[in-house]
């Protein structure tokens, strides 16, 4: 699965779809019993060195209502994505979802008590592709990697598609893994 982020290389859905990937953009998709949903960021920086330029005439904020929209109408979804925490909390404030990801500056767990009653999950990840490092030499991710990458994996209830846990894999400059 893939949200388009900011500083990510874009993609149609057709080269996704040629990688094996499939683009989130706005609508349900079932993936092994999952309810998905998800939105790429309607901002994109071509480098680190660019500002942010808007894709399209509508806001984080704006998207993340359409979002929302989407996923309160569908019902029964599982995860929810966007690349950016903007994009996503109404769906969590609206207990849309059970479990809501988005990108962040530091890895966080909590469980957020919603307008509908549920308590939704809400993870940040950790950026690892170095979008908050200011030291470009730490960006190079080609071979070694110069700073710590997570990657994070979640359990789910095969009956009811319900998050149970989640682990983060970080993998640490030359090689080293941690998990937690």
């Amino acid at each position: 699965l893939k949200a388009d982020g900011q500083h990510d290389p874009r993609m149609s859905a057709d080269e996704a779809k040629d990688k094996g990937i499939t683009k989130l953009d706005g609508a349900l998709v079932n993936i092994n019993g999952l309810n998905v949903i998800g939105i790429g960021d309607p901002f994109e920086r071509l480098s680190l060195e660019q500002t942010e330029q808007q894709i399209g005439d509508q806001s984080r904020i704006q998207v993340g209502s359409q979002l929302a929209n989407v996923a309160c109408q569908e019902k029964e979804i599982n995860i929810a994505v966007a690349n950016q925490p903007s994009v996503i909390e109404e769906t969590a404030q609206r207990g849309c979802a059970e479990l809501v990801i988005a990108g962040g500056f530091e890895t966080e767990y909590r469980e957020v008590p919603a307008q509908n009653g549920n308590l939704i999950a809400y993870y940040l990840a950790r950026s690892s592709g170095g979008a908050t490092y200011s030291n470009k030499a730490d960006l190079a991710t080609l071979n070694e990697p110069q700073v710590s990458m997570d990657l994070t994996t979640f359990t789910f209830d095969e009956a009811s598609g319900k998050p149970l846990y989640f682990e983060v894999v970080t993998v640490l400059p030359y090689g080293s893994v941690k998990i937690s």
